[in-house]
């Protein structure tokens, strides 16, 4: 079986490297190194070296020539790393020495060609459990001063005192501290919860200076950065390796579920539609950008919300003089006779200061449709919360997301289910308790509101820069159900998922991939994350019950209930089998596991597939490599005080 069909990543890391000496251990995966923890106790999420492009498009390195051998207080490792990219090419040779209390990471580079650069050199992440950590900020010129890392996530980017940095000192634990030492560049703290990546990084070269930079072929690179760390910790335990997931006792709102017309511009098919319906749909996106002609695209959106029998959410990005637009969408959705649950209303620059003329024109021009007014941003969190929207001014709040701005491997997509939940409280508390909507969820962008220059055309035989093939991937369908899990938890109103057909859908075309060899989907078939959709469609308008994996980072769940039954649902994130024991749930009566060896029927005939039970054994449940799992358990139905918040749309 193609690995893309199961992982997704089209360019995986390698297997990591796991390197230990006295209290200190860390993963080296990639060219950077992961899990940096003293004792058990993690200190560092990662520690790398970034070449980002003029539009902040990250070069990948191939690695070679690796050695490890033994250094003078432990552990040497070098190695070579190429960043080849259109007009980029550049070449580093690292040294990692590795001793019992912290490590350095050296780079000497040397660039072959010239080329414009947004940020080249190391970056290093604090995990987002650090927030309120107390830190000791050493500045470029010596001075020194305290701060705490935020646990509000900031807006101010970047984050004030963590400016003109040569050494940054945070207490990782009572009486235990790391000391970072930065060489060769000034350095900087941003929040990288702004993007949902769970954790704080400090990077290199100040944003106050002006960019793209032009880098001169033969200009040389030298950066270093270390960790010491000082003071007494205990040995932790090992963690158990036995996996549990415990019911917990908090209850959310299951969010109203939908998904966006397709960019392709296709009509859907009968048997398109009738799998659709399956989903339970609340709402269809439709993207309107009213500077561009926009009835056909608004008519095709109508017809479809028709057929899926679901109202209508508008995202329009307005111009700068919008009464004129307004008025001609107006009259476009009278003759279409749209039915429209809500407006969601971007201006046309996505760092625009002042909403308010665009909303107060929306609400004038489309008041008459008695559908809700949204503001907010098309894009990250990050706009939402550095250009505030006036809640007065609006009927609820919408951002997007997506988990790869920064970050593009497996492992950090899974770490960002860990933040959602933050973001999406952080939203509420900006729209002063009113509705948030996540609209729409994506593996990756769709646009680069952050580019400096136009996007370079797709070179042939590669995927457009928005497609992923986690979209067609075992991985894709549990990231899929941990997201809406994590959105659940931050109380969001309605989460508008993907497309409805094609390369960046819930189901593929009757046509298929354009690129096979790239995207191998299957014709006419449905992506395995339909199925956590279907799961989920049988419990709209119920509940979602807490669940605490023992090991986040390699398997999640969530319970759903309403009136009448319970099931739980079930992800592993990892290409290892996993044995989770259920404590505190009531028994399961059937269970339908989609793994690799079922997944070719589960995809071709969702609808036959759908019907497969299993008699599950007494004892754990078994999560072969990136399965997703329903259990149907034996529950009573829920008490009287069981009322979620009624979903918009």
């Amino acid at each position: 079986m193609d690995q893309l069909l199961l992982d997704g990543q089209p360019r995986p890391l390698g297997p990591p490297l796991q390197l230990r000496v006295g209290a200190l251990s860390l993963l080296f995966q990639g060219g950077g190194l992961r899990y940096v923890r003293y004792g058990g106790l993690e200190v560092l999420r990662g520690v790398y070296a970034a070449l980002r492009d003029r539009n902040w498009g990250t070069v990948a390195p191939a690695l070679s020539d690796l050695r490890l051998e033994p250094g003078e207080e432990g552990l040497r490792l070098e190695f070579d790393a190429v960043y080849r990219a259109e007009g980029i090419d550049f070449r580093a040779r690292y040294r990692l020495e590795v001793h019992p209390q912290g490590f350095s990471l050296a780079l000497s580079g040397r660039a072959h060609t010239g080329f414009y650069r947004n940020r080249l050199g190391f970056c290093v992440l604090h995990p987002m459990e650090a927030a309120g950590a107390l830190c000791r900020v050493e500045h470029a010129d010596g001075s020194q001063e305290e701060a705490r890392l935020p646990r509000q996530i900031a807006a101010l980017q970047p984050i004030p005192p963590f400016t003109e940095l040569r050494a940054l000192e945070h207490q990782a634990a009572p009486g235990l501290w790391g000391r970072l030492e930065f060489s060769g560049d000034l350095f900087e703290m941003e929040d990288q919860r702004n993007w949902t990546d769970a954790s704080f990084k400090t990077f290199c070269t100040p944003l106050r200076r002006p960019f793209p930079v032009w880098l001169e072929a033969g200009t040389t690179v030298e950066q270093r950065v270390s960790l010491r760390m000082r003071g007494a910790r205990r040995l932790l335990r090992r963690a158990n390796p036995e996996r549990t997931l415990r019911l917990g006792s908090r209850r959310w709102g299951l969010p109203a579920l939908g998904t966006e017309v397709a960019s392709h511009g296709q009509a859907l098919s009968q048997r398109e539609l009738e799998r659709l319906r399956a989903l339970n749909l609340s709402h269809l996106r439709v993207s309107l950008d009213l500077s561009e002609p926009f009835e056909e695209k608004l008519a095709q959106a109508v017809e479809q919300a028709q057929g899926l029998s679901v109202g209508l959410e508008v995202a329009l990005t307005v111009t700068p003089s919008p009464e004129v637009v307004l008025a001609a969408l107006r009259g476009a959705l009278q003759r279409h006779k749209a039915e429209v649950a809500r407006f969601l209303v971007y201006p046309y620059k996505a760092r625009e200061t002042d909403h308010a003329p665009y909303l107060e024109a929306a609400r004038k021009a489309l008041g008459g449709f008695k559908a809700l007014i949204f503001g907010g941003t098309n894009s990250d969190f990050f706009f939402l919360n550095t250009y505030p929207v006036p809640p007065e001014a609006v009927d609820g709040l919408a951002f997007a997301l997506n988990p790869q701005v920064h970050a593009f491997d497996n492992a950090s997509l899974v770490e960002t289910l860990r933040c959602q939940p933050l973001v999406a409280q952080e939203a509420r508390r900006l729209s002063g308790g009113k509705p948030v909507v996540v609209s729409p969820l994506t593996f990756k962008p769709r646009w680069n509101p952050y580019a400096t220059a136009a996007p370079p055309p797709t070179p042939p035989g590669e995927l457009p820069p928005e497609v992923d093939p986690r979209q067609l991937s075992l991985f894709g369908a549990g990231w899929t159900l941990g997201s809406v899990g994590a959105l659940a938890q931050g109380e969001v109103e309605a989460v508008t998922l993907f497309e409805t057909t094609g390369w960046r859908g819930l189901i593929e075309t009757e046509a298929g991939s354009p690129l096979p060899q790239r995207f191998p989907s299957v014709a006419g078939g449905v992506f395995p994350l339909y199925h956590v959709l279907a799961d989920l469609a049988e419990f709209r308008g119920g509940e979602v019950v807490e669940v605490i994996p023992s090991a986040p980072l390699e398997f999640g769940g969530l319970m759903l209930r309403n009136r009448e039954k319970s099931c739980l649902l079930l992800a592993n994130y990892t290409d290892s089998r996993q044995t989770v024991e259920l404590e505190g749930f009531p028994a399961p009566l059937w269970l339908r596991k989609l793994h690799e060896h079922n997944l070719s029927e589960a995809v071709a005939e969702p609808e036959r597939w759908r019907q497969n039970r299993t008699q599950p054994r007494a004892g754990p449940i078994e999560l072969p490599p990136y399965a997703y799992v329903r259990v149907e358990l034996d529950a009573p139905p829920p008490s009287d005080d069981h009322r979620p918040r009624p979903p918009s749309g």
